[in-house]
């Protein structure tokens, strides 16, 4: 969905080119995982909230089931690259909660490369009136930095805000 909106703005610029169209797909895949990464974060974040004040707050929701989601998509997906997760237990032991890192950082790490990928690759032969749509990588690339710092914990409240010097940044 985010590569049509991406290629409307490319047609509003008075861009038609290969490596635009490209670099549009490529972005939108990054974008679509980091969406669900974000999504991850603010469920965790949630339920943490929900813990503290003493009731469950996600009435039917099993504590693994956005984990076993990402197991999901990238056990059935070669495109993300993390085929090798095996199914999830059902209690959070210190293993768990390193796989479940490691899968963060896998997804993580698929999403840098594809922006990388057009940042290097894509962006140079593009025209330069094209440029003002890849601003849209600066936010991506940024919260992905963030979750570098953090050592890919998700659970990591200080991702839900908002970075000060992305206007510096762009």
């Amino acid at each position: 969905m985010y590569a049509g909106l991406f290629h409307i703005y490319f047609e509003l610029l008075g861009v038609r080119n290969y490596h635009c169209d490209n670099a549009a797909r490529l972005i939108s895949k990054a974008y679509n995982i980091i969406l669900l990464l974000r999504e991850i974060c603010k469920f965790e974040a949630g339920k943490n909230v929900a813990s503290a004040h003493g009731s469950r707050g996600d009435a039917g929701v099993n504590d693994n089931s956005n984990i076993a989601m990402l197991e999901f998509l990238t056990s059935n997906n070669d495109n993300l690259g993390a085929g090798n997760i095996k199914d999830s237990k059902s209690g959070k032991s210190g293993n768990d909660i390193k796989r479940d890192d490691d899968l963060i950082y896998e997804l993580a790490s698929t999403a840098f490369t594809r922006l990388c990928g057009v940042k290097e690759v894509y962006l140079p032969h593009s025209p330069k009136q094209s440029y003002p749509a890849y601003l849209s990588m600066v936010p991506l690339l940024s919260w992905l930095e963030q979750l570098e710092k953090h050592n890919f914990n998700i659970r990591n409240k200080k991702l839900l805000l908002s970075s000060f010097s992305l206007p510096i940044k762009l």
